[in-house]
């Protein structure tokens, strides 16, 4: 999270004089440490220049070992899945998929949106996201049941707000869901801002369709719907990036590895 830089969104007083002093303390950690691991490459370049310290990237990791489960055979009309929160406008930037999918499928249904998400709706939010046989509000779902709901999917939808506010909130997470849909073996429709993590990790390691910005959505997402040879292609390319980068064996290894460096120079 977005924690060390000031907020220009906090509206209370005594919660930036708070933060100012937390700040003090987090740079004194940050000089006694001997090593600083963050969770996104956007965070690790901010933080590298704030801290003028090396940092490592360390995420969440899964078994990348096991032969992928590609699919095989798409579905008619073929399913677009996102699992996740809507908060922070991202039922915004879904509404802008579910609209480019009602102009998509004006002619026949050649795609539908599925969402999984235990966030509660306003009446804003269904209205936006109530589009028709083109979208499924598919309400919460137990997190045992949600890798079986990705693997099932054609396309996993990964989608952050666009406006100033939600972009400065998110702009160095990385969700644990990113691992969980590179595992998946599917192609993957990300829709965000170039400059935050998430996306940013899709772009820099070509394993996602991406669309930065509202008005590359439907040229985008019809160009994925339309090309069978782009699903096949992006969904090894999602598998191989998360095994080149989020392998657990290779995670613990370098883990190891370095609380050993540390532990041996102290000796």
């Amino acid at each position: 999270d977005n924690d060390y830089f000031d907020n220009p969104y906090e509206n209370s007083l005594l919660r930036r004089l708070m933060h100012r002093r937390e700040k003090k303390y987090m740079r004194l950690v940050a000089e006694k440490a001997d090593k600083i691991y963050v969770i996104s490459e956007v965070m690790k370049r901010d933080y590298e220049t704030a801290f003028s310290k090396p940092c490592e990237v360390l995420t969440k990791s899964c078994d990348f070992d096991a032969e992928p489960d590609y699919r095989r055979v798409y579905g008619s009309p073929l399913e677009l899945v996102y699992t996740g929160n809507l908060g922070l406008n991202r039922w915004k930037t879904l509404s802008y998929i579910a609209d480019a999918l009602s102009e998509i499928n004006r002619d026949g249904v050649k795609a539908v949106l599925k969402i999984y998400s235990q966030t509660p709706l306003t009446d804003e939010m269904k209205s936006a996201l109530s589009k028709g046989e083109n979208t499924r509000l598919m309400g919460s779902v137990g997190a045992s049941e949600i890798p079986g709901i990705q693997n099932s999917a054609d396309i996993l939808v990964h989608a952050e707000g666009f406006d100033e506010k939600s972009q400065f909130y998110v702009k160095y997470s990385f969700s644990t869901k990113i691992v969980d849909y590179l595992k998946a073996a599917r192609p993957i429709f990300a829709v965000g801002p170039a400059q935050i993590a998430s996306i940013d990790c899709f772009l820099s390691g070509d394993c996602a369709v991406c669309a930065t910005q509202q008005s590359e959505i439907k040229e985008k997402l019809e160009t994925l719907i339309n090309n069978p040879e782009l699903l096949d292609g992006y969904a090894h390319r999602a598998y191989e990036y998360g095994k080149k980068r989020h392998n657990e064996r290779s995670t613990m290894k370098s883990l190891a590895t370095s609380f050993k460096e540390l532990t041996n120079s102290y000796v």
